[in-house]
């Protein structure tokens, strides 16, 4: 996979509407796995980061409140998102099922051309092993004279 599949630190913070100081915490808790570290700085999975939020409990407000209520811009927001997303997949596996689809084309194409192969081999090991001369001269076709009469 590509880095451009993972997040980083910042991007995950941004994503989860917390401060990278949080992320790097729940890493080193084991709270939230990270797929690769480069160096310095982590590469998280989405998935993975989906994941742990919804499995983390949240602090609550004095006033009872986890402060992270969605309006309904940002409500909006993650539907448009969403339904991006999905069109985006859905185009994904219509490009993955025609890939399928060429893919087994190019085997049976391949299958065949081995199958022709064998049997031009056939044929020429055929005709190598056979006496393939001929009495082309008149007299030689009416009689059948030579090796080829028999």
């Amino acid at each position: 996979m590509s880095n451009s599949h993972y997040l980083t630190l910042g991007q995950a913070a941004k994503l989860s509407q917390v401060a990278k100081s949080t992320i790097t915490r729940a890493i080193d808790k084991g709270h939230l796995s990270v797929a690769r570290k480069v160096g310095n700085s982590y590469r998280i999975d989405p998935a993975e980061l989906q994941r742990w939020q919804e499995t983390r409990v949240l602090p609550q407000r004095q006033d009872g409140s986890t402060g992270h209520e969605t309006t309904p811009k940002e409500e909006m927001t993650v539907r448009v998102r969403n339904a991006q997303l999905e069109a985006e997949l859905t185009a994904l596996k219509e490009k993955h099922a025609q890939m399928v689809k060429s893919s087994d084309e190019l085997k049976d194409m391949t299958e065949r051309m081995l199958s022709d192969k064998d049997k031009e081999i056939e044929r020429l090991y055929t005709l190598a092993l056979t006496d393939q001369r001929q009495n082309k001269t008149f007299w030689g076709r009416l009689f059948k004279s030579g090796k080829n009469a028999a």
